[in-house]
């Protein structure tokens, strides 16, 4: 009970905005929230996919409802499927079994014919893809080890990786672009040629560096040597005050 109070006092103590943010990071777990600029984005994305999903269904659903409004038949046929029962006598339930036995209608013998073809090389098309599918996967496999253990991913971290590439591919498909997904794509594609572009200005950089190095260094051999006679350091011991180091002026006893 305790637990329990601490668990809604903390949840009371939430402000909105930490709300907001918690169930945000919930859909999108690798994005960062430090602004209220980063903050209104995600909100914008997030609700741009809820209004496409939103429209994507409200058109499925008025789609349906007129059909079923222009066939009561076709709508009791598929609630029935939709809440398991078999399709072939759910079909004569709503149909007859006239739809089934046209022997003698040869017209709708051959629409049916046509429609049975049709869709066993949809079935066909849909078995080569699974089967490829599930070869390539076993092929892919061994590198899907190398990368995970290259990059440190757990199984769990690969999962919500893969979960991202999928969003990614259906929202290119479905033409719904958002920044975040052009600037991903571009990132990728362009990866290569922006590594290279960086070595070579590393390059030229190091190269400026050192050219400027020399010159200096140049310039620095070429001062003149303080260290003549005139110097202290450059000076006979016998040319020097024996006290002060300066140098002896001459005299007369010197000629």
């Amino acid at each position: 009970m305790e637990n329990f109070m601490e668990q809604n006092d903390e949840r009371v103590q939430k402000t909105p905005r930490e709300l907001l943010r918690e169930k945000l990071l919930q859909y999108y777990p690798d994005r960062r929230v430090e602004t209220d600029d980063d903050l209104f984005d995600l909100l914008c994305e997030y609700d741009s996919q809820i209004s496409s999903c939103y429209d994507r269904l409200k058109d499925g659903q008025l789609k349906l409802a007129y059909l079923f409004n222009e066939n009561p038949r076709v709508g009791a046929f598929i609630s029935d499927v939709v809440s398991g029962d078999d399709a072939l006598l759910a079909c004569v339930r709503h149909f007859g079994r006239e739809l089934l036995e046209s022997r003698d209608d040869f017209d709708t013998l051959d629409r049916i014919r046509r429609e049975d073809m049709i869709y066993r090389e949809r079935r066909m098309q849909q078995r080569k893809m699974e089967e490829e599918r599930e070869r390539n996967w076993e092929r892919s496999e061994r590198i899907i080890a190398a990368f995970k253990t290259q990059n440190g991913l757990s199984d769990e971290s690969f999962d919500r990786f893969l979960e991202e590439v999928y969003d990614l591919v259906e929202s290119i498909f479905m033409g719904k672009f958002s920044m975040r997904t052009l600037e991903l794509l571009y990132r990728g594609i362009n990866y290569e040629s922006d590594m290279m572009q960086a070595e070579m200005n590393g390059e030229v950089r190091g190269k400026n560096q050192r050219i400027l190095l020399e010159r200096e260094r140049a310039a620095g051999d070429s001062l003149p040597s303080l260290h003549n006679r005139t110097s202290v350091g450059g000076m006979d011991d016998d040319d020097r005050l024996p006290l002060s180091g300066y140098r002896r002026q001459p005299s007369v006893w010197d000629l």
